[in-house]
């Protein structure tokens, strides 16, 4: 498999695939789609991968927007948020964890 290059740095493409988080029944088509892709990002000229990055950024930033209505639409969700900010407002510290203690856990 070719590298492909990202900004400064050159990336082997199968590394970075393994980095990437595959999941459900799909994840041997999804794998091998960002093969696929990696593959083609790798023969593109520097404009056209400009181009390409733009996009990617577009999808990115589109999929942010989707996963922050789904919990703006979810009711509970928000009810929770709204108590958290209500009791973080209050001072009620004893209703939040301590991140050394979630630390600890991890």
């Amino acid at each position: 498999m070719s590298e492909a290059v990202v900004g400064a740095k050159r990336i082997d493409g199968k590394k970075a695939i393994n980095k990437l988080p595959a999941s459900g029944d799909n994840m041997s088509s999804t794998i091998e789609c960002r093969e696929k892709v990696i593959t083609k990002i790798g023969m593109l000229s520097e404009s056209k991968l400009k181009s390409a990055l733009d996009f990617v950024e577009y999808l990115t930033e589109k999929e942010e927007w989707e996963a922050t209505q789904e919990i703006l639409s979810d009711g509970n969700a928000m009810k929770n948020i709204k108590e958290a900010d209500e009791s973080w407002k209050d001072k009620r510290e004893e209703e939040f964890i301590s991140w050394e203690a979630v630390r600890k856990d991890v």
